[in-house]
């Protein structure tokens, strides 16, 4: 039996391609995660494996991504102003990712454009370069229509101060017409996105890693035995910095309504600034969910329904389960992971008394009342206000 040939050796999204795209409505983001129509989209993949030859273009055109209404269009042109538009690729972006499972993530420009040097990041959900099926059972087109519908909802249900901040801005949901041989074409969906100069997360680390095996190589019959040296990542202080802001915008983004289910360093971009210390950037939503259009949604009250003076939980309360130990276990540093103890109290440290989140709530301090660092700071809090009343009471104050 031949075998399938490779999702790389597929790819259509290189330099220099030009299609004209046009504005779309997603469809309901389906799949894992609380979404009412769940798992399983469609049988027609039922028996078949990733080992099978099927040639994903004929696959893709008889079996076309969900049918949506079209976006509304408006006079004008580039992203902004959502009309159609002629795209077109300046360079991939995805070669840190793993070519298994994922849309194709481009650099572009648009024409017509109100500024026609303006760059983009077009995410590209075409099934025709999607694994035939996955760990789940979806076939490649359903698993493109899912993280289509996914990531749409996701920078949709957003609010425009965390756009731009804590994830890219979003210049919404469309569509194109793919030209395959002998006259055929299909439609493939899409989103764009604000470019954001930087490195991911996991390209600093993966440099560091590569640099500490050539460091050790000789020293180690493996080098993947050979401890880390720190000295060739960022600072532990800059990590430790960017680490908070990471922390910070998933409790921001969850009070939003919005779950990303994927933090990790391959979604998260470092960037730099010449005005102001590095940020980070989240991205990648296609496994994420908004928790208003779940089984669950009726009963949920957005951030914008309740009231935006509302603050968003503590990450103290959010994070103290430490988590991000074992998904940034290459940043953090190396003590944290003998020891959580000492992430819990650089959380606290961090956070206890912040005015940007909520106080920590009767319920986690009465949980967690006898834990040493939750006794320390509770401690050092009551004699500090015993202090100041002292010192009142002094002074003649009330």
């Amino acid at each position: 039996m031949p075998s399938s040939p490779s999702i790389e050796s597929l790819s259509r999204y290189q330099t220099g391609v030009k299609f004209v795209i046009r504005p779309h409505t997603a469809p309901l983001p389906y799949g894992a995660g609380g979404y009412q129509n769940g798992d399983e989209i469609r049988d027609i993949i039922r028996g078949l494996t990733a080992d099978d030859v099927v040639d994903r273009v004929e696959f893709a055109l008889a079996n076309p991504p969900t049918a949506t209404y079209p976006a509304p269009s408006s006079d004008g042109g580039g992203a902004g102003t959502r009309s159609p538009a002629t795209l077109t690729i300046v360079s991939r972006l995805d070669h840190h990712r793993e070519s298994f499972g994922h849309a194709r993530v481009v650099k572009c420009r648009l024409s017509p454009s109100a500024n026609d040097s303006a760059t983009y990041v077009a995410k590209i959900y075409d099934g025709a370069e999607y694994p035939l099926c996955d760990l789940r059972g979806y076939d490649c087109m359903s698993k493109a229509d899912s993280d289509y519908s996914r990531e749409a909802a996701a920078y949709e249900h957003m609010p425009p101060h965390l756009q731009g901040s804590t994830v890219p801005r979003y210049f919404g949901s469309w569509t194109f017409w793919w030209d395959e041989d002998q006259g055929k074409k299909r439609q493939v969906r899409m989103i764009l996105l604000e470019y954001i100069k930087g490195d991911c997360m996991q390209t600093v680390i993966s440099r560091a890693l590569a640099m500490n095996r050539a460091t050790y190589k000789a020293m180690f019959k493996s080098p993947d035995d050979a401890p880390l040296d720190y000295r060739l990542f960022p600072s532990e202080s800059d990590r430790l910095k960017l680490l908070a802001q990471l922390l910070e915008a998933e409790t921001r983004l969850s009070h939003a309504g919005v779950t990303h289910r994927d933090i990790s360093a391959r979604n998260v971009i470092i960037s730099p600034s010449a005005s102001r210390p590095e940020r980070i950037i989240l991205v990648d939503f296609a496994n994420s969910t908004v928790f208003a259009l779940t089984e669950h949604g009726m009963a949920y009250k957005q951030e914008s329904e309740v009231g935006n003076d509302l603050l968003p939980p503590s990450p103290i309360s959010r994070h103290w389960a430490c988590g991000f130990l074992t998904r940034f276990r290459q940043w953090v540093p190396p003590a944290w992971l003998r020891d959580k103890e000492l992430a819990q109290e650089w959380l606290c440290f961090r956070w206890w008394d912040s005015t940007d989140f909520q106080p920590l709530d009767h319920g986690f301090l009465t949980e967690e009342a006898n834990h040493p660092v939750i006794a320390h700071y509770r401690g050092e809090r009551e004699e500090d206000m015993e202090l100041r009343l002292s010192t009142l009471l002094r002074e003649g104050g009330d």
